[in-house]
Parts: C-alpha cells; structure tokens; sequence
C-alpha cells in the first residue's frame, strides 16, 4: 500500500525517503505520515509536473507508481548515491486521487514548505547554455551587494549590473547572443 492514511486537520504530511543510488536506477522510496510539527528534516520540491500523458514508473513503499518524466528526472538527480533524501512532492506526498485529502492540505502548504530545510527549484535537465545563465546571475548578485535598502536605488543598482554583465558575456561571446542564456532560462516552464 502506497498511502497510510493521514490527519490532514491535524496537519499530517507524508516524506518520501529516497533511497540512496546511481543516477541510472530506478528511484525507489518509502512514503510515510508525519506531524508536521514533529517531522524530521526534509527538502520540499517545487518543479512543473511536465506532460501528465508520458509516465515513468518509480517504486514506493514496494509498489509501482507513476511520475511524470520532469519528476522522474528531478528524482534521479536528487538522489545520493550514500545516503537518504528526505523530500516533501506534491504529486507523491498528497494522494491525488483523494479529493478530500487535496483541498485540506491546500489550507496548510505554505507551512510544509516554510518548514522545509530548503525548497529545490527543479527547472529541468541542464542545457547548453544554462552554466552560462547561472554565471550570469552570480555576477549580477555580486555586483549589485551590498544590496541597498531604498527600492529606487536597488532597481536602479539592479539594472547598471544587468547591463554591465551583459555587455561583458557579450564581448567574451561575440558570437552569441549575450540575452540568449538568461531568455532560455526564464522561459522555461517553471517560471
């Protein structure tokens, strides 16, 4: 059995273990209920569910069960190879199945994911240009600290780095587009 039944006004949650592996095996996992003012530490994943017609299966609690390949792929990435990971998946942890059990846990998300250890962006596999992005981003943070406190300022310290980092990607990149990393990597589906 995949779901044991929780106490959702109790603000009951369910934690993926993921078991430790490779990137090419199968995640495997045991789901279980905890308080959520009891539960040990655990990581909240926030990705886009991807094409809900293309499943891949993964194993809970013994059992097959189906993922959408975005979430497959979050999995495979996530694992350790040593250890267990601890995660709270909307489409794992809720039993989506159970309309009940759905709109009650609404009432409390914020509280799964502001007591997470951290929340894991999962933007998708990496790209051809998506290092460059990231660079992109830490240069602009680097240049905009200490980040100042009045809003006008901050935009207006924002903006100078944007464009100074760009222009620079730019002549290190003459061939290339300086907006193309950070365009693909805002449009993905996620944002």
């Amino acid at each position: 059995m995949i779901y044991a039944p929780i106490d959702t006004q109790a603000q009951e949650i369910r934690l993926l273990t993921l078991a430790p592996g490779g990137e090419t095996a199968m995640p495997t996992g045991v789901l279980l209920p905890y308080k959520l003012a009891d539960c040990p530490a655990y990581h909240a994943l926030s990705y886009t569910w991807g094409d809900a017609s293309f499943k891949i299966p993964i194993t809970i609690n013994g059992c097959p069960f189906m993922v959408t390949g975005n979430l497959y792929t979050a999995l495979e990435k996530l694992r350790d190879p040593d250890e267990e990971v601890l995660l709270w998946i909307h489409a794992i942890s809720i039993e989506q199945s159970n309309l009940d059990e759905r709109s009650r846990h609404v009432t409390y998300m914020h509280f799964v994911y502001q007591q997470a250890v951290s929340v894991i962006v999962w933007l998708g596999r990496v790209s051809e240009d998506s290092d460059v992005a990231f660079d992109q981003i830490d240069d602009i943070c680097e240049r905009c600290l200490p980040w100042p406190e009045n809003k006008r300022e901050m935009t207006a310290k924002l903006a100078s780095a944007i464009e100074s980092v760009v222009t620079a990607y730019q002549y290190r990149r003459t061939r290339h587009d300086p907006w193309r990393p950070l365009a693909n990597l805002f449009s993905r589906s996620w944002w």
